[in-house]
């Protein structure tokens, strides 16, 4: 379970994310998928000095070059979705 308060100037307000974040490695280790999901604000209550972020969900897969535990990477995927203006952030990067 994550909590990150993201703080804005005046006169906007904190945003707060409340979310879990699940890992699997593939069975090669050459690959690595994070999931985020948002907690319903009902499950865990927020502050009310801070905006609560509703929905979020982001996933993000690594490939590594050769080996699990070597520097660099082979490509980077990553999807976001949160309840902001810019409703879908896509980034796909590979070497």
């Amino acid at each position: 379970l994550i909590r990150w308060v993201q703080k804005y100037p005046y006169p906007l307000y904190p945003r707060e994310y409340v979310y879990t974040r699940r890992t699997w490695v593939s069975d090669d280790c050459r690959m690595i998928v994070v999931d985020s999901e948002v907690v319903p604000p009902q499950l865990i209550p927020g502050s009310d000095k801070n905006v609560r972020v509703s929905t979020y969900t982001s996933r993000m897969a690594v490939r590594s070059h050769r080996e699990f535990d070597q520097r660099g990477l082979g490509e980077l995927s990553f999807v976001c979705f949160l309840s902001i203006r810019y409703e879908l952030m896509i980034f796909y990067w590979t070497n």
